[in-house]
């Protein structure tokens, strides 16, 4: 596997107050079975980024993921975050925005985002072609809450074929993190060169 990571933090206060060995890192990694071709990345906020990779077989479609300030009271640095990762986004072209956005679909701050893109869940699941996790939680073992998306632009060349929430406790795992999965499979629609 080829992997992009990209770190925006040098926050002390765990180090400084004995709770840690060096400095807090947070990140967003990308991870490809193929070979990356290019990548970029912009800073958001404070620990907070979005990254871009092309892949070998969708040079021209991009890949951006991001995660963004968590808890309610993060809602004016979501704005301030998709604000800036918005118009980045939109520069690289016609693409996919995966992420954590620590946000329901109702969000306010997520309009923007909503706007711009197909939430893919949403699609799929009005196609019959959501599966996994059907309430949407990415959340295990809380209310439903759904705050992980896959979204793709309109103009996209890909076509979303389905979206899967994966519970990873039905596969003999237990509960790996704190959120499920979701993986979204897309059909090329046109030779991209």
């Amino acid at each position: 596997f080829r992997r992009v990571l990209f770190r925006s933090t040098d926050h002390r206060k765990c180090l400084d107050e004995g709770r840690g060995t060096d400095i807090e890192t947070e990140g967003v990694a990308i991870f490809s079975a193929e070979p990356i071709v290019s990548s970029s990345a912009i800073r958001l906020s404070e620990g907070r980024v979005g990254v871009a990779v092309r892949l070998a077989s969708l040079p021209n479609t991009p890949i951006v993921a991001t995660h963004l300030s968590a808890n309610a009271q993060g809602q004016l640095d979501r704005e301030r975050e998709i604000a800036k990762l918005l118009p980045w986004a939109m520069q690289q072209g016609a693409g996919v925005l995966i992420g954590d956005l620590n946000a329901r679909p109702d969000a306010g701050e997520l309009a923007p985002l909503m706007s711009a893109y197909r939430d893919s869940w949403a699609e799929a699941l009005a196609a019959g072609h959501a599966g996994g996790v059907l309430t949407g939680s990415t959340r295990p073992g809380r209310r439903v809450s759904r705050i992980d998306y896959v979204f793709h632009a309109p103009e996209v060349d890909l076509t979303l074929q389905s979206v899967e929430i994966i519970d990873t406790s039905t596969l003999g795992l237990g509960e790996v993190s704190d959120h499920h999965p979701v993986v979204a499979t897309f059909r090329r629609t046109a030779e991209t060169r």
